[in-house]
């Protein structure tokens, strides 16, 4: 996969940061929004002059790191989908135990920190805090 972008993108830090905010009003709606909404979630990039597209997953991990910080966002996500009525699959197949759900929730938010997370960081839609 690849992003179109209307200026060039710094390289990402080798390491997130341990913190993060979420500088722009627009971005933050954005967030809020389309957090488990079922629908990608686009933030600007004001580095870039263009966009940077999330999953609705991925834009639930980043608020909630970004509002409550990295302690304990894979419980609060699972309590998220359960009051939503949304649920995980794995193998085509729901996942009906909790501590399944967690441990795939956990697995999510560490790839997402180690992995786009530092993108995001690179392009400005996400800053250190």
């Amino acid at each position: 996969m690849f992003e179109v972008t209307a200026g060039p993108v710094p390289a990402p830090a080798a390491e997130p940061p341990a913190r993060v905010s979420v500088p722009l009003p627009f971005n933050r709606a954005m967030l809020r929004a389309g957090s488990l909404g079922g629908r990608p979630v686009a933030l600007a990039s004001p580095r870039t002059g263009s966009g940077v597209q999330l999953g609705d997953l991925e834009a639930a991990i980043l608020l909630e790191l970004v509002e409550h910080g990295s302690d304990g966002v894979a419980e609060r996500l699972e309590q998220q989908l359960v009051a939503s009525g949304r649920g995980l699959q794995k193998d085509g197949q729901p996942v009906t135990d909790e501590a399944a759900r967690v441990q795939i929730l956990e697995q999510a938010r560490a790839g997402f920190v180690s992995g786009r997370l530092p993108m995001l960081v690179a392009t400005g839609a996400v800053a250190p805090a």
